[in-house]
């Protein structure tokens, strides 16, 4: 592979004398201009990748637009509108509609020497008259106008991550090395404790695979970044707010201690201080709930947005208690892994990350605990299931009791640690920390080895491709009966992409088993679950369960058929997919079939079996829904990747 000429102009000692001024965190962290200069071009090329990628799947541009010149590596688009054509340099397409580049872009205008593009908000300005965003004039002019705004916060955040990373992996190298750990997976995964898994779970913080906006964090300024995101391994002092007692609604898991029992056990001292504070104030404590609440959302939110609340007295910031946390891969989502069991709190946090505002539905925090119930009542039954997958409940929900759109900036749902569903001898991986850096290895190089070749590094013999099929073939066969026979027997689509799911691997790096979290946007068909003997109430009719497969079926594909299973395939095969992966993938899936043509009413299993290996497999537009401004859900459909491999279904 061609890789072209680094255009990003080297450290001097003036920048490098500069940089403390510059940005003093990271100067305060280790981070020096140089590292500031790779991080730079890494996030511009991640960035305008990610866009470019969107823009092709989402049909807003056409690849028979571009000319491509295969000789030099360099593929021109003509953009007539603006008498000027960008030049991509390493610009290449895969296989899932996937588009990486590896290079730079610049624009080339008449008798004018070539433009260095550096932001996303510029290439999007360029690409802007080729885009069919099916709107027009200053409609279209403020869709282009936010999703640039967008575009460049993400851009400028992940400059932010690339550079801390230098400095992050270049410790944690020297600790591989005094610790003599075996690898980076050992170092990180240690003996399966909530502290290990918070490392790696801030270490393999990489960003949505698809989204273009994938670092977005509106509202906050470099230095709260840095303070407040997992990619900087942050420590977060959560605040505790007081909520009467009645105006709080608590759902629990079946078979779990009530939630204040629960709080006490958990977080003795800021239990006792939450007494002492409330009895200061001249407060009975068994009149109140304590609340953890994110400090951003405190601060910037809740004290306006609650001002009649804390008014009337029915909510208090308690100052003086708090919880100590680390942020997870899901940024409002934090462990308090120096509490017994190393609990999660997901907590809202009024932000556009990435698409939408993080916040805690009262749906959410309803059908978390319910649909954990369910789930754990299926793997009881259903044996084999149970050996492949293991869930983590959610035992706690809580939320104000007011309109959804008020109650969601003010609620919580607690959940178990993933280490709690591991054994002795297990590793425990967030499949999304699989794409991220193996800090063990040279880390600015053109191509970066990733922890999955560590994990494939791992067996004992075979060339990389021969390692890279076997891991896959043991993945397919815990995963595929795991979400996919899940799906085909109970219709529940869990959202199971890269942060959601967790792999449990043995010491030779062969996956055991999934393990999946988060249950807020889960989908399932009503009349498959109920064939089987088990149901499950909605939050409210049209939310969680639907009466057939289509919105769920949609929900698996995009979800784990392609933002999990096929963005593995990419990195184990890197070469368009490989044909050997593919027939892998497909085959698996037809083997799920088979063992469930018994267990399934027979026209439900064709149409799935046509939907799922043979006609177009839909996904998420995150480009069209941010140019629309909505968070609703639009797809589009890509080519079904398994259908070279697929027979017709026998009558």
């Amino acid at each position: 592979m061609q890789h072209q000429a680094d255009s990003t102009p080297p450290a001097t000692p003036a920048v490098d004398a500069l940089f403390p001024e510059i940005n003093p965190e990271l100067a305060q962290a280790g981070v020096r201009a140089a590292h500031w200069c790779d991080a730079q071009k890494m996030a511009r090329r991640r960035v305008f990748s990610r866009l470019l990628q969107a823009l092709f799947r989402e049909a807003l541009l056409l690849p028979d637009q571009l000319i491509v010149d295969t000789g030099d590596d360099v593929t021109f688009l003509p953009i007539r509108p603006q008498r000027v054509q960008l030049c991509f340099t390493g610009l290449r397409s895969g296989a899932l509609g996937s588009w990486v580049l590896d290079g730079d872009v610049f624009a080339l205008a008449h008798n004018e020497p070539p433009h260095l593009i550096e932001r996303a908000s510029i290439l999007l300005h360029y690409l802007g008259p080729l885009l069919d965003t099916q709107n027009a004039g200053a409609e279209r002019l403020a869709a282009i106008a936010r999703l640039s705004e967008e575009l460049d916060n993400s851009q400028d955040n992940d400059t932010l991550c690339q550079a801390y990373r230098r400095v992050w992996g270049a410790r944690l190298a020297a600790e591989r090395a005094v610790t003599g750990a075996r690898d980076a997976l050992d170092l990180l995964a240690g003996n399966g404790n909530p502290q290990a898994l918070a490392r790696t779970e801030q270490w393999g913080t990489g960003g949505h695979p698809w989204h273009p906006a994938h670092k977005t964090r509106l509202g906050l300024t470099p230095g709260q970044v840095i303070a407040l995101s997992p990619e900087f391994e942050a420590q977060i002092q959560v605040g505790l707010a007081a909520v009467a007692a009645h105006r709080v609604s608590v759902t629990t898991m079946d078979g779990t201690q009530p939630y204040v029992t629960w709080f006490t056990s958990t977080f003795p001292e800021a239990m006792a201080e939450f007494r002492r504070a409330l009895i200061r104030r001249q407060l009975t404590p068994e009149a109140w709930l304590p609340l953890p609440v994110h400090p951003w959302q405190r601060d910037a939110t809740l004290q306006e947005a609650f001002a009649p609340e804390l008014a009337a007295g029915e909510l208090i910031f308690l100052s003086e208690v708090g919880i100590a946390t680390h942020p997870t891969m899901s940024f409002r989502t934090v462990v308090a892994a120096g509490a017994p069991g190393g609990p999660m709190l997901k907590l809202p946090v009024s932000m556009r990350l990435t698409s939408v505002e993080r916040t805690v539905s009262p749906k959410s925090a309803v059908m978390g605990p319910r649909i954990s119930a369910l789930l754990e009542q299926i793997l009881v039954r259903d044996t084999p299931l149970g050996r492949v997958l293991s869930i983590v409940p959610e035992r706690h929900g809580l939320h104000l009791i007011d309109d959804d759109e008020r109650a969601r900036h003010l609620s919580m749902i607690v959940r178990d640690n993933p280490t709690t569903r591991i054994g002795v001898n297990e590793r425990l991986l967030p499949v999304g920390a699989l794409f991220t850096p193996d800090f063990t290895a040279e880390m600015t190089g053109a191509v970066v080895p990733l922890l999955l070749d560590a994990v494939l590094a791992r067996q004992t013999y075979g060339s990389r491709v021969e390692r890279a099929t076997r891991f896959f073939d043991a993945y397919l066969r815990v995963a595929m009966p795991a979400i996919l026979g899940l799906y085909l027997r109970y219709g529940i689509a869990l959202e199971a992409h890269q942060q959601n799911t967790l792999v449990v691997i043995d010491e030779a790096g062969m996956p055991q088993r999934l393990v999946v979290r988060d249950f807020g946007d889960i989908k399932i068909a009503l009349p498959a679950l109920e064939a089987q003997g088990f149901s499950i109430s909605p939050f409210r009719a049209g939310h969680t369960t639907y009466p057939d497969r289509v919105i769920p079926r949609k929900k698996l594909i995009h979800a784990f058929l392609l933002c999990h299973i096929g963005e593995l395939a990419l990195a184990l095969f890197p070469e368009h997919g490989s044909a050997q992966g593919m027939r892998l993938w497909h085959d698996a899936m037809h083997e799920m079939f088979a063992q469930h043509r018994g267990t399934v009413d027979a026209n439900a299993w064709a149409q799935e079996y046509h939907s799922l290996l043979q006609a177009p497999w839909t996904f998420k537009t995150f480009v069209r829904m941010r140019l629309r401004d909505q968070s609703d859900d639009m797809h589009a459909a890509l080519p079904n990747p398994l259908v070279a491999f697929s027979a017709p279904v026998q009558a």
